[in-house]
């Protein structure tokens, strides 16, 4: 019953997929279509310094609330738009709100930005701990914005081309052996898919926007040098209790 529970879920997200089209808006479409669309200066250079050094402040504040790796590379405070003004206008940009309800059809939304700092480490599992999917059985709009220049080295966001896709997520799970609606994929798991698929590394200099749909599989690389500052909007139906733990009480 579980497994016939699943196909019938996929079997709606699929004919949901084909009875939409953003033809009138290429960002939405590339999202639609790849799973990710990349906007270059979104913010200028001068907006992503003074946005780090808030980060720097907020998190020596409220290091005690904020969210870290388990290898200590990554630290993460969830709700950030009540901290500071500079952090709030990045939730509050109205322009990307349009994007997230007309992407997901809903008619509002709530959600909260995530600031996030990851630094070099040794053996460091990238931002997100690794390949998954944030919504493995639905599609979750997101915006993230790079505060720092990324490249191949300082933990560029990756990203597997259409596996947000319904079809797509039941052919895998049936082809290499998925859980259905597995979030998270060990290197070992995930390889023999990632020699066949196209796999996106997103560089960029600060001030680059990604717009993604988080149900499909990606990952922050692991950072080698330096480190990545970023700021993550959450686009939800609803805030759940794992969210609502995790959000900084001011």
């Amino acid at each position: 019953m579980e497994r016939l529970n699943y196909f019938k879920h996929e079997l709606k997200n699929f004919l949901k997929e084909r009875n939409k089209s953003f033809n009138e808006n290429a960002l939405l479409s590339s999202v639609h279509k790849a799973g990710v669309a990349i906007i270059e200066d979104f913010w200028s250079e001068e907006e992503c310094a003074q946005v780090r050094n808030v980060i720097d402040e907020k998190m020596e504040t409220y290091q005690h609330q904020a969210w870290v790796s388990d290898d200590g590379a990554d630290m993460r405070l969830f709700g950030a738009e009540l901290l500071d003004s500079s952090l709030k206008a990045f939730w509050e940009d109205e322009s990307l709100k349009a994007l997230a309800l007309d992407y997901e059809g809903r008619e509002g939304h709530t959600g909260f930005v995530m600031a996030n700092r990851i630094k070099a480490a040794a053996n460091n599992a990238g931002s997100g701990g690794g390949w998954h999917r944030d919504s493995a059985a639905n599609h979750q709009f997101k915006a993230i914005l790079y505060l720092t220049d990324v490249t191949e080295e300082s933990g560029p966001f990756s990203y597997v081309i259409g596996s947000h896709k319904a079809q797509n997520v039941v052919v895998a799970e049936m082809k290499y052996n998925f859980t259905p609606h597995q979030n998270r994929f060990s290197e070992e798991e995930l390889s023999p898919l990632l020699a066949k698929a196209e796999v996106k590394r997103i560089t960029g200099k600060a001030g680059t926007l990604i717009l993604a749909d988080t149900r499909g599989i990606h990952r922050g690389n692991p950072i080698q040098r330096g480190s990545r500052y970023a700021l993550t909007n959450y686009y939800l139906p609803h805030i759940n209790d794992h969210f609502k733990q995790l959000l900084v009480q001011v």
